[in-house]
């Protein structure tokens, strides 16, 4: 609406800053963009830790930043889905499709997937709060298709001590798919 432009798979190498201001990115390929504004969806530490020179920041910023805490206690994995999905304890025509929806069915269940992420693992029983925002906007996916965000309480911000992998990430969201499956 604003005239901006969104681009997809184009990993950013760093933020250019000139007199103090962010006037562009530098693409992993060279390439240049430049624009009134720049926006950045990574997380405080990677946007001006890794994407912005420690020199057009100052200091007393870049200690504030370094001295953040990012110790996320949840996950999230977007769904792809060629259809609504069926609930056996929904109509089809429920409005609860256009709401948020929680999965679990007691506390006890809830406590034993923050007891795996105490551990530094994710829960194989997952508590999930999930919509399906198609419903409301058809527009966000091809017609006919919708989409599902899950966000997966207790997901922990290394897996068993060390970083997540591609493997780790593959489990994580089979884990939430065999929640909603069951």
């Amino acid at each position: 609406a604003s005239g901006g432009t969104i681009r997809t798979g184009a990993e950013v190498d760093h933020v250019l800053v000139r007199r103090g201001r962010a006037r562009g990115v530098v693409l992993a390929g060279g390439e240049e963009i430049y624009g009134k504004l720049v926006v950045s969806n990574a997380d405080v530490k990677r946007t001006f830790l890794k994407l912005v020179e420690e020199k057009e920041l100052p200091d007393i910023f870049l200690r504030r930043v370094r001295n953040f805490k990012i110790r996320g206690s949840s996950g999230k994995v977007n769904i792809a889905l060629d259809s609504l999905p069926e609930f056996p304890a929904l109509p089809k025509d429920s409005p609860v499709y256009s709401g948020d929806m929680h999965f679990t069915d007691s506390v006890e269940r809830m406590e034993r997937a923050y007891d795996d992420w105490k551990a530094g693992r994710w829960s194989a029983d997952p508590f999930l709060d999930m919509m399906i925002p198609t419903t409301l906007d058809p527009t966000m996916a091809s017609p006919g298709k919708h989409f599902m965000s899950c966000f997966v309480q207790y997901a922990p911000p290394k897996v068993n001590g060390r970083e997540w992998t591609d493997a780790d990430r593959d489990g994580f969201a089979e884990s939430v798919i065999a929640q909603i499956s069951a």
